[in-house]
């Protein structure tokens, strides 16, 4: 049963990995995004993308995982509740609704993983 945990973690890590990067690549469509009442754009996009990256890579590789499970969760939570929900509460479109679902859809598997990482440290 141990190889379905560690291809799931390959599986959750690639797609962090991918949009960890398309923050850099695709920067300028990103910061778009970001609303307009958040400071540094910018920094948000790369910030972002620094930690979906490093998320992914913690989750495949184990190193960490626990923390980075945890903190995924909590950069999700700020992004649905500071981006997503205020940019459907001014109607800005069906594209911000799906991603806010994308987005609590892998929240849900980070805290699966974030439980599963912690029962494994504490055997």
């Amino acid at each position: 049963m141990r190889v379905y945990f560690i291809i799931g973690r390959v599986l959750f890590g690639i797609p962090l990995i991918v949009f960890g990067i398309d923050h850099f690549i695709h920067h300028d469509s990103v910061i778009t995004i970001v609303p307009s009442y958040l400071p540094m754009p910018s920094f948000i996009v790369y910030f972002t993308g620094v930690a979906l990256f490093l998320a992914g890579i913690s989750i495949i590789t184990g190193v960490f995982a626990q923390v980075a499970s945890a903190l995924l969760c909590l950069l999700l939570v700020l992004i649905i509740f500071l981006v997503h929900i205020p940019h459907q509460i001014a109607a800005d479109g069906i594209l911000t609704i799906k991603s806010g679902y994308k987005d609590l859809f892998v929240l849900g598997g980070s805290l699966v993983l974030f439980y599963i990482f912690s029962k494994e440290s504490d055997a």
